[in-house]
């Protein structure tokens, strides 16, 4: 059998290997903590109260927890949420003794949010991560109402965040010569993703070759969080407001930022991905919310002899985030069952 056979029977039975059934990918693992959440969001116990009295009769705060799950930091040190923020919707400023609605929002910059994320103590522990509260304050019902109203106070959080995700893949400087030596790694398949707690993440990831000296990477990357990804404030132009909810008018929405690396060292590899404008890094665009999957071809820029080692891939991913929380808010007229608050009369 000549070399030309031997070449196309080795492509062929690659191809073959490569189009079996991806096995279940996991999250999580020794790399990191894993998760599927940023920051978790909840209002602090009465705030707001259940219930309040109108004509000004109560002055309450609305207070929101903001605890870092994730491995991500938040820090107002780096470029990372100089811009997150905090705003309170579903009720009107001016009824509740506030001059307009930028009284309702509290960014990170000015409640000074740095919150470190979960993380591995030395003897492997998990040390969960750090706690802050964002809290408006001075709150009061204003008008003289007739009758009760119970209104939804919502509470939008929007911060930046990253993912980190890490695989192994298997490198060989001449494929078709090492096609059949699988005592290092193997070529095709399935391979297991190890990702950063964050609601962004590399659901599964599969190698196949591509040719003599290249292999093919494809991923999915998908939302699994509760909330909506923007584009970070950088990418569009900061200082942005990323989380507006213009969703129909915002081609930052359901988009994230990427950069693909292997070894830790760009030089290394030759990595283009179609998706990313033939580059290593650039946007993920998720229709409608639905997952992405992306193709890289990645290709050693040093080949020859007969190599077979496995090396790191990192998909590193950076967002804006939105979430939000809603609690009724009962207004009870304090005159209820009194008479007219007109003239006195009963």
């Amino acid at each position: 059998m000549n070399r030309a056979l031997i070449v196309l029977f080795a492509i062929a039975f690659l191809a073959m290997a490569g189009c079996q059934p991806a096995e279940p990918q996991t999250r999580g693992g020794m790399a990191f903590i894993g998760g599927t959440q940023g920051l978790a969001i909840s209002f602090v116990d009465s705030m707001p109260p259940p219930e309040i009295f109108d004509a000004a009769q109560s002055v309450f705060s609305v207070g929101v927890y903001l605890q870092n799950v994730g491995e991500a930091p938040i820090s107002q040190s780096s470029l990372r949420n100089r811009y997150g923020y905090v705003e309170i919707i579903g009720i009107s400023p001016q009824q509740f003794g506030k001059g307009s609605q930028q009284d309702l929002k509290v960014t990170f910059a000015e409640a000074n949010i740095n919150l470190e994320g979960s993380r591995r103590g030395f003897q492997g522990e998990i040390i969960a991560g750090e706690i802050d509260i964002i809290s408006i304050d001075d709150l009061t019902y204003l008008p003289d109402r007739v009758g009760n109203q119970e209104v939804t106070v919502r509470a939008n959080v929007c911060y930046e965040y990253a993912t980190f995700t890490n695989t192994d893949i298997c490198i060989k400087d001449d494929i078709i010569e090492n096609v059949f030596d699988d005592t290092i790694c193997t070529l095709s398949g399935a391979k297991p993703v190890s990702n950063s707690g964050a609601p962004i993440q590399v659901t599964h990831l599969t190698q196949s070759p591509g040719s003599r000296e290249t292999i093919v990477v494809t991923f999915t990357v998908a939302n699994v969080g509760k909330g909506v990804p923007f584009l970070p404030w950088d990418a569009q132009g900061a200082p942005a407001d990323a989380c507006r909810q213009t969703f129909g008018h915002n081609p930052a929405r359901n988009t994230v930022y990427a950069e693909v690396t292997v070894g830790g060292d760009s030089s290394l590899y030759n990595i283009r991905c179609p998706l990313l404008g033939g580059s290593n890094a650039g946007n993920i665009p998720m229709w409608q919310g639905s997952e992405a999957t992306l193709t890289c071809t990645i290709t050693p820029v040093n080949t020859g002899g007969s190599r077979i080692f496995t090396d790191s891939l990192q998909i590193d991913m950076w967002y804006t985030y939105f979430e939000a929380i809603e609690r009724p808010l009962l207004i009870r007229d304090a005159n209820m069952g009194t008479g007219s608050r007109v003239d006195g009369s009963i």
